[in-house]
């Protein structure tokens, strides 16, 4: 037996010194090495249970689902916050028992309606941490069209002339006290002005603020790039893109599936119709809906995701 297996089987790893345990579950599973160290790799990417068959420390990531967009001349739903706690990341990964622990991905949010805001996506759940949900955009119907509060705010929704409407405010989540980590959340949606055009505020990202409408659509903000954790690079929690009704255009998506135009969700460019979702599995905003009727929402938002690691 190598000495690799022989610290697998104990629990007990060569990276830093770290004691980290053994697991088994998730719907996929794979090993990459991340500078120099080989680890296993836990995804949940739907509701699921982890059972730990070795005690020991575990390194998380956890996303939040992201926010509707509102119905109807919508502003783009906030992605949703973004939580990491790893023993190579200035954190302190989580410590767990053996058993079986459950997980709880959060759904995007859906169901809001063509004439309402766009509701919260879910929160994501898993060892007492709580990655929580991105803000519904807001609706031109649901005057004044402010958009939602969440793990990041909801962009604004179209108002009246010469008035603004608010976009949601960003709330970040925190670590239970014995859990240090990085957490991604906070920020803003855009405002809504009427001005010349008709615009909707962009959702916030895990990142940076929503934009705000006045000339131009507004773009969800950024979501964040977690590196060297996984085998790829990936952003999380875009916030979503709000519209320019009088010219028919769509802001961009932020990075890390929020929907619009320029990213692989697609966009609507037809100047009706609903908008488009957020990406499955990363917590990005749903688009806003450039239509003003009454059959038409924005567009879903993405779901969460929960990602375990341990070195062997």
């Amino acid at each position: 037996m190598s000495i690799t297996q022989l610290m697998a089987l104990t629990g007990v790893s060569a990276s830093g010194g770290v004691s980290y345990g053994v697991g088994t579950g998730g719907d996929n599973s794979y090993q990459f090495t991340i500078d120099g160290q080989l680890y296993q790799f836990r995804e949940f990417t739907s509701n699921g249970t982890f059972t730990v068959t070795t005690a020991g420390t575990f390194d998380v990531l956890l996303v939040g689902g992201g926010g509707e967009a509102g119905g109807r001349i919508s502003g783009g739903g906030g992605g949703g916050a973004v939580m990491l706690t790893s023993t190579t990341h200035s954190g302190s990964g989580v410590t767990l028992t053996a058993g079986n622990h459950t997980i709880t991905i959060g759904a995007g949010g859906t169901g809001g309606g063509a004439s309402l805001p766009g509701n919260n996506g879910g929160s994501t759940t898993a060892f007492g941490i709580t990655a929580t949900g991105g803000g519904g955009g807001g609706s031109y119907v649901d005057y004044p069209g402010t958009g939602q509060n969440g793990a990041n705010g909801g962009g604004a929704g179209a108002n009246n002339p010469s008035l603004t409407s608010s976009g949601g405010t960003g709330t970040a989540p925190t670590f239970p006290a014995e859990i240090t980590g990085a957490v991604y959340a906070g920020y803003n949606g855009g405002s809504s002005t009427w001005v010349s055009i008709i615009g909707t505020g962009g959702g916030g990202g895990a990142a940076a603020n929503g934009s705000n409408a006045a000339a131009v659509a507004g773009n969800g903000g950024d979501g964040v790039q977690i590196t060297n954790f996984e085998q790829t690079d990936y952003y999380y929690g875009g916030g979503g893109a709000g519209v320019n009704y009088s010219q028919g255009t769509m802001g961009t998506g932020g990075k890390g599936g929020g929907a619009g135009s320029g990213d692989t969700n697609g966009r609507n460019t037809a100047g009706n119709g609903s908008g488009t979702n957020g990406g499955t599995n990363t917590g990005g905003g749903g688009a806003g809906t450039l239509s003003n009727a009454s059959a038409d929402n924005g567009g879903a938002g993405g779901s969460g995701i929960v990602v375990i690691r341990y070195a062997i």
